[in-house]
């Protein structure tokens, strides 16, 4: 019976956004210890208050890694600071589809 492959993503810190300009968030997977790009993905991004912000936006795969850049418009200077807010990536790996949730602030 073959072996289910095992991804995961590495992150120490949460994803720290800043307002009033793109933001670049990131999420690399790995198999193992071998970097490993996926075919394609999607994002979600969610505020403090729950409020969905990015809703199932096509991601970018550059250098093997599934990047998203978030519009400064998204994040304008008079947004309230807080944190608790969650990175939703949903990427497709080896033709399945695969969840990682990153927090962010």
């Amino acid at each position: 019976m073959p072996q289910q492959t095992i991804y995961s993503h590495r992150h120490g810190l949460p994803d720290f956004v800043v307002r009033g300009r793109a933001n670049l968030v990131e999420c690399p997977v790995y198999s193992g210890s071998t970097l490993t790009a996926p075919s394609s993905g999607t994002v979600d991004v969610f505020k403090g208050d729950g409020t969905k912000l990015v809703d199932g936006q096509a991601v970018t795969v550059t250098a093997d890694i599934a990047t998203y850049s978030l519009a400064a418009e998204l994040l304008p200077s008079t947004l309230t600071l807080e944190d608790n807010w969650l990175i939703i990536w949903s990427l497709t790996l080896a033709g399945s589809t695969h969840t990682f949730q990153r927090p962010a602030a």
